[in-house]
């Protein structure tokens, strides 16, 4: 967590994906714009996402189905862009085939998706990044990821993604899942 960090559309309650009414025989991709945080200060030193989700049903990634979390960055043509555009995440509309597929809309609101390096763009061409997958675990199960700089392997990897993050950017995190469903109980 960024210390001060305010969020919009920060989620404590049960979501899941498919949304009810919109599920499928078919295996099908679902993506929920989850979580969009604030305009972000100049040279983030560490971000901690703190997620608890889990598999609704089963879940098999050798059968096509799983769930996962992914990260963009976004940054603004205007500004400053409505500051209503995110308060309710929970509409329908907020729920798509895949990031890109809010593309379009993103520019509407004077906001676009920054570009990742080679190595960390990887589900969603070049504007996500898989951030946690979720295990064949049937329990809540909570995973916490931390960017930090100057830290292991795994978290200088992460440098780079922070060396992107310029004042007023905002992170958006993408709930997906492939076939079967999910439910995500909180991220902060």
């Amino acid at each position: 967590m960024l210390k001060g960090l305010a969020l919009w559309g920060g989620r404590n309650e049960v979501v899941r994906l498919p949304p009810p009414g919109r599920s499928s025989s078919v295996p099908h991709q679902w993506t929920a714009l989850y979580l969009v945080s604030r305009p972000l200060p100049d040279k983030v030193s560490a971000i901690q996402f703190d997620i608890t989700s889990h598999d609704q049903g089963y879940g098999n990634p050798q059968n096509g189905l799983w769930s996962w979390f992914e990260v963009s960055i976004l940054g603004a043509w205007a500004e400053e862009p409505d500051p209503n555009l995110f308060h309710d995440l929970s509409d329908p509309a907020y729920v798509r085939s895949s990031p890109e597929e809010f593309g379009e809309w993103i520019q509407e609101q004077g906001l676009y998706f920054k570009n990742l390096p080679m190595g960390h763009a990887q589900s969603s061409g070049e504007i996500s990044t898989t951030l946690v997958k979720n295990t064949l675990q049937s329990q809540w199960q909570q995973q916490v990821v931390t960017w930090k700089r100057g830290g292991d392997e795994h978290e200088k990897s992460a440098e780079h993604l922070l060396n992107l993050i310029e004042e007023g950017n905002r992170l958006v995190i993408w709930a997906r899942v492939r076939g079967g469903e999910m439910r995500s109980k909180k991220l902060e």
